[in-house]
């Protein structure tokens, strides 16, 4: 009874602390979007002709060179997620030994406005990129502009497949996804530790004759610094779905090999923001030099 009774109690401040967490989390969300303010636009006449969220001249020049398939890292404030955003954020940046746990890519519309297209727990989304700057609580931001010769052809494909991803009714299962990335995040750091074990065998350590070791290192292939894994789901089954999006997109801009192209990768399940960094793009696309939007003081 007295064990049960531990049991119950344990539970319950479990339970009690997660949900002060959520709480916690959805309270400085709520702060942190009253505090947004939008600035007021006008002509040389003084009168209005919109509202924008760019908080002032350098976020304009920023916007105006903005163009589609540059891609947007974010540095997230780990404790100030909701519980599964943490863990995830947390793993993320603890495995990948990078900053960044979310990614997102820019899509300029037909009016020249640019937008921000990712991949959030409650699904695929595409929203104004001065708003979701403003929005954001992330302590760094900065893009890496995509440097390739954007055709007519290209930017009709890309438009095709953004309206139809965005259309789709996936995500909503945050928990189990949360899971099933936690796992694949699990996976990687395994790998990984097997590849350093790996390396120090060949550098030279020697396993004495008869002895008993019957384990075999398992060898992942890695292409690029990214770890290949072939049938992966974007909706179900990747560490991190902002980054499988942005490589899947990627690859619809003819920066990445394509299905049945030479040099093509599968989608790998274990990608994180920080692989994108590193991939071996198509001749005439690669990612340029980083803009700093805002920078961790």
């Amino acid at each position: 009874m007295s064990i049960y009774g531990s049991l119950t109690r344990g539970s319950g401040a479990i339970l009690g602390g997660i949900i002060s967490w959520q709480g916690f989390a959805e309270l400085k969300r709520i702060a942190n979007q009253r505090s947004i303010k939008k600035r007021v636009l006008a002509d040389k006449n003084g009168k209005k002709i919109g509202e924008t969220f760019s908080a002032g001249s350098t976020e304009d020049t920023i916007n105006e060179a903005l163009q589609t398939g540059d891609i947007v890292f974010f540095n997230r404030p780990c404790l100030s997620m909701r519980p599964c955003g943490s863990a995830l954020c947390t793993a993320t940046k603890s495995i990948t030994n990078s900053t960044f746990d979310h990614v997102g890519m820019i899509f300029l519309r037909k009016d020249f406005k640019p937008m921000l297209i990712e991949k959030t727990f409650s699904g695929i989304k595409m929203r104004p990129w001065d708003e979701r700057l403003s929005r954001s609580m992330a302590v760094e931001v900065i893009i890496h502009p995509l440097r390739c010769r954007r055709t007519p052809e290209m930017i009709e494909r890309i438009t095709h497949v953004i309206q139809e991803t965005t259309s789709e009714s996936c995500g909503g299962d945050g928990v189990i996804s949360a899971i099933k990335s936690l796992s694949l995040l699990a996976k990687r750091w395994k790998e990984g530790e097997k590849k350093k074990k790996g390396s120090k065998l060949e550098k030279g350590s020697k396993i004495k004759k008869g002895s008993k070791l019957k384990e075999k290192i398992e060898v992942v292939e890695v292409e690029d610094g990214v770890e290949t894994y072939v049938g992966t789901n974007i909706h179900t089954s990747v560490a991190n779905g902002s980054a499988a999006l942005v490589y899947q997109l990627l690859q619809e801009l003819g920066s990445l090999p394509k299905k049945g192209e030479r040099g093509f990768v599968e989608l790998p399940s274990t990608i994180c923001p920080e692989d994108l960094l590193h991939l071996n793009m198509n001749k005439g696309h690669r990612l340029r030099d980083p803009i700093y939007v805002r920078t961790y003081v």
